[in-house]
């Protein structure tokens, strides 16, 4: 099975007020994002992971990895830059890590990953323009925004922050992708 997820923002503290989480700490957070994510992800699944995971140090970033399960694939996101090296993938626990974004097919779909949306952020300012894929069509699975919106035309925001703290599985990517197509509803869920 294939999952994606987004916007974990491991030991990142600011992060617990400002996106209203349920935890008080970074080690209670951490350890709560974890445990949902091992309830979620089976040690032979696949788990794309597109940006902004850690909020730390390298030492920090190997031991969450550490515990995790499934096969992890990292987009970058801005927060993942300074951190996780691309040609450091395996010593950090990834199959692989890519900096900007990725496609693969979800049933008959061509669908982009990318961190950022093709338009709007979750703040009054528009940032990482020249980061941002370019819309020719294709449905896109993102983060960034946070709460900000979890289905909004061709984007689906797979950030924890809207899907209980738990990564989305493939099966239910492909549920709103069919949803969209014999329904023809382009708001948001």
């Amino acid at each position: 099975m294939r999952f994606f997820t987004s916007d974990l923002h491991f030991w990142h503290k600011n992060v617990i007020q400002f996106c209203n989480r349920p935890w008080s700490t970074v080690e209670e957070m951490n350890a709560g994002l974890i445990e949902i994510w091992n309830q979620t992800v089976t040690q032979n699944d696949d788990v794309f992971i597109i940006g902004d995971m850690f909020f730390c140090g390298t030492a920090k970033l190997k031991e969450i990895m550490s515990q995790l399960n499934g096969n992890k694939y990292l987009i970058q996101g801005n927060h993942d830059w300074g951190v996780v090296k691309i040609h450091r993938a395996e010593e950090f626990g990834f199959k692989w890590v890519q900096r900007n974004q990725h496609c693969i097919r979800i049933g008959h779909e061509d669908v982009y990953l990318c961190h950022f949306p093709y338009d709007e952020d979750h703040t009054a300012e528009v940032r990482y323009k020249e980061m941002r894929p370019v819309d020719i069509g294709n449905w896109l699975l993102h983060g960034h925004v946070h709460c900000a919106w979890k289905v909004r035309g061709r984007q689906i925001n797979v950030g924890v922050d809207v899907w209980d703290w738990r990564p989305v599985s493939e099966v239910e990517i492909q549920k709103i992708i069919g949803t969209y197509h014999s329904t023809g509803i382009k708001g948001g869920l």
